[in-house]
């Protein structure tokens, strides 16, 4: 299996073992797609009204939602440095 960089931004991608590296390959590439389609289509959940005792603390229904947001914004900001930003 090849395991080659996905993204390049037009340079030469350098290829190291370094777990920096990593998150470039098509490996993980296949891991964070297949994470994104059960994520997406995660609607049902089992404990929807759960909340830890925390006064804080929001419903796994919440949590969820907020989570599927956040995805949103993410992927609207459409920059490879997004992680570092947000």
């Amino acid at each position: 299996m090849v395991n080659e960089p996905f993204y390049t931004d037009g340079v030469k991608p350098v290829q190291t073992p370094s777990v920096t590296s990593y998150p470039s390959t098509d490996n993980a590439y296949r891991v964070y797609a297949r994470a994104a389609s059960e994520f997406s289509a995660r609607d049902v959940l089992q404990y929807p009204d759960y909340r830890t005792d925390l006064a804080s603390a929001m419903t796994n229904r919440q949590v969820l939602a907020m989570a599927k947001d956040f995805l949103l914004y993410v992927k609207s900001v459409k920059n490879r440095g997004t992680a570092h930003r947000v």
